[in-house]
C-alpha cells in the first residue's frame, strides 16, 4: 500500500492510503513528525486521534494531522513535512498486511505562521 501525505486546509496535513486500511491501537510513541525548513528548528504540538479521524477499528483510506505551533512557519512549499511510522501494525489492510513505509515527507504548502514574541510566552 502507498502512503501520501498533503496539506488540505491549515493547520491540517492529510495521511492518505491507496487502500482501505483498518486503525489499530496508536501510542504517542508509533509515530514521528518533524518539519524542516529555512526557519528551524519549529516548535509545535500535534494531535492525531478520533477527532482527527484516526478511530480504532474502523476501516478509512485518510486520518489528519492537527497541528498547534509555537513557532513561525516560513510557508510557500518552503517547509517540509516528515511523518516516520515508528510501529508498522498501527494500520492493515483489508487484506490483514501491515504498513510497509517507515516514513512520508513532503514539502507542503503551510500558510505563512507568525508567531509573536507575546504568543511563545
Amino acid at each position: 500500500m502507498r502512503v501520501l501525505i498533503y496539506q488540505q486546509f491549515y493547520p491540517f496535513a492529510t495521511i492518505v492510503f491507496s487502500e482501505a486500511i483498518i486503525f489499530n491501537e496508536l501510542t504517542a510513541d508509533d509515530i514521528t513528525i518533524s518539519i524542516a525548513g529555512p526557519l528551524s528548528p519549529y516548535s509545535f504540538d500535534y494531535v492525531i486521534n478520533s477527532t482527527t479521524g484516526f478511530i480504532k477499528g474502523e476501516q478509512a483510506i485518510r486520518f489528519q494531522i492537527q497541528f498547534t505551533f509555537k513557532s513561525s512557519l516560513a510557508g510557500y512549499y518552503k517547509d517540509t513535512i516528515t511523518v516516520k511510522f515508528n510501529n508498522n501494525k498501527i494500520v492493515q489492510d483489508l487484506d490483514e498486511n501491515y504498513l510497509e513505509t517507515k516514513s512520508v515527507d513532503k514539502k507542503v504548502p503551510f500558510f505563512l505562521v507568525v508567531i509573536s514574541d507575546a504568543e511563545k510566552a
